[in-house]
């Protein structure tokens, strides 16, 4: 059979375009340190497409798209925070509420993102100029072609095969959604438990918690920074320790620091009970009130574990009017002095701040700008200025004379100006390579019986305290158990509940 001049050129086209859709496998390979070289996969998917194309414009146009959006999605995370961890990426994705996906994109949409985008505008113009050239026989090998894809597409995921950028994000998700799952039970399981009354021998009338989001203690006048930005902080004195963030995630700081998970052992999460339900089962009555999302109770960390306290408010529940993203930390301090109104019980209030998450800029109110900020170091700092004012507002609410208040922040951030490693920025957290800078926090102690806290401080002088034993701490402070099981292992978790690193092994930013 004679093919024509014109059928081969289509073909070599066709040929062109399909090789033109796989180029950014071959960049998910060299961040992989796979080298450049195909695999049977990419084979099996390069000749799915070109058959495809020699035989239904349609069908071609609708896989190659596909490809095609999956890999703008991969090339845009592993660009920005490595080519690694990418179900907690998309799961993060999946349950981040609208504004703060807004935020994401004014954040970290940059120019290699434009030039993705160019990528992909290009591709996809090539894509439906394709011109199917066979028929027949074809459409048989096609579909059996597109069987052996399915099966190997399912073998990249499996340890011993590379995860291609095609496959990655589909992967991703059946990843994610089985932790999904499993926040749902954990939830279940919960509400089925037998309570177990405890008793706390310091019998504080209130404990307030407050977790701080995305807080870098070396920008904190009260650890040294040169700009004071927490008078509040400074002038109350209270023991300043020395901590590191269990995980450089929310996702996965907050459950182990306040249920018994670990690093080495984060699936506790899912069977044990959090600090929230065990100062319950102590006579105290149980609030969280959160400056972040309850939205997929079942499938957040930190709303699974705000779902345990007795009354729970977060910035989008139903009983309140939201914008669609979280507003200035200071509303908070009405839904305190809310709880703490009425009845003299004794009272654990868990309090959320949306902190110094990103986009900095968005984290503080306007009498709060002054001189307006020439970088976000500058942003980064007045949002920490601003928590300590939340703070003070906080602490006015309560009587000195029976109060624990504890804050600490989930995790830390890395804040540097034009610094990149491997064409990451370092701006954010959740780095892939990690740096020292997300997990360096504050934790902060004041309390009107300090002796407990004072014999902590004593023993941790020279040493660092890896929040995993923060609730083990909270315990101690309340006289719920005698000792304080303080954790000061070096391991840390590095964006995935499997992948544990060593914080003194991690670069820093200078």
């Amino acid at each position: 059979m004679v093919i024509s001049i014109q059928r081969l050129k289509d073909i070599s086209a066709n040929a062109a375009i399909c090789a033109l859709v796989l180029v950014p496998d071959m960049y998910a390979r060299f961040r992989l340190n796979q080298g450049f070289s195909p695999d049977i996969v990419v084979y099996l998917t390069f000749f799915w497409l070109l058959v495809a194309a020699s035989t239904s414009s349609v069908l071609f146009r609708f896989s190659a798209v596909s490809l095609l959006i999956l890999n703008v999605i991969y090339l845009h995370i592993a660009k920005t925070w490595g080519p690694f961890g990418l179900s907690d990426r998309v799961e993060a994705m999946l349950e981040s509420p609208t504004g703060e996906s807004i935020e994401y994109l004014r954040t970290y949409l940059t120019l290699g993102d434009v030039k993705i985008l160019s990528y992909a505008i290009v591709t996809g113009l090539l894509i439906f100029k394709n011109n199917a050239t066979g028929t027949g026989p074809y459409k048989l090998l096609a579909a059996l072609l597109a069987t052996f894809l399915v099966i190997s597409t399912f073998l990249a995921s499996q340890p011993n095969f590379i995860v291609h950028s095609f496959s990655a994000i589909p992967i991703a998700i059946a990843d994610a959604s089985v932790r999904v799952a499993r926040y749902g039970d954990r939830e279940t399981l919960l509400a089925q438990r037998k309570r177990t009354p405890l008793v706390c021998t310091e019998h504080y009338q209130n404990v307030l918690i407050v977790l701080g989001e995305s807080v870098n203690r070396r920008y904190m006048g009260i650890y040294g920074y040169p700009f004071n930005n927490t008078p509040f902080m400074s002038a109350l004195k209270p023991l300043v320790f020395e901590a590191i963030s269990p995980a450089n995630l929310t996702r996965l700081s907050i459950p182990m620091m306040l249920t018994k998970a670990k690093v080495a052992d984060f699936d506790r999460l899912f069977i044990e009970p959090s600090i929230v339900s065990e100062l319950e089962d102590c006579g105290y009555r149980t609030y969280w009130i959160s400056n972040q999302s309850g939205l997929g109770r079942n499938n957040r960390s930190s709303s699974s574990i705000g779902s345990e306290a007795e009354y729970s408010v977060f910035y989008d529940s139903p009983s309140r009017e939201s914008s669609g993203r979280s507003q200035d930390d200071e509303w908070l301090v009405a839904e305190v002095r809310r709880a703490l109104r009425g009845e003299s019980h004794q009272k654990a209030i868990f309090v959320h701040l949306m902190g110094s998450h990103f986009e900095y800029s968005g984290r503080y109110p306007e009498k709060f700008r002054g001189k307006r900020a020439e970088n976000f170091t500058e942003e980064y700092v007045t949002s920490i200025q601003y928590t300590d004012y939340v703070l003070s507002k906080l602490y006015e609410l309560f009587s000195k004379r029976s109060l624990l208040l504890v804050y600490a922040s989930d995790h830390g951030e890395a804040v540097g100006e034009a610094f990149t490693v491997n064409g990451l920025t370092l701006h954010g957290h959740g780095l892939s390579p990690p740096l020292k800078d997300e997990y360096e926090i504050p934790l902060v102690v004041w309390s009107s019986r300090p002796a407990r806290a004072q014999s902590v401080f004593q023993a941790s002088r020279g040493r660092t305290i890896n929040t995993e034993s923060f609730d083990g701490l909270v315990r101690y402070l309340v006289g719920m158990s005698d000792g304080a099981d303080i954790s000061y292992s070096d391991l840390t978790l590095a964006g995935s509940e499997d992948k544990a690193v060593e914080y003194s092994s991690l670069d820093k930013l200078q």
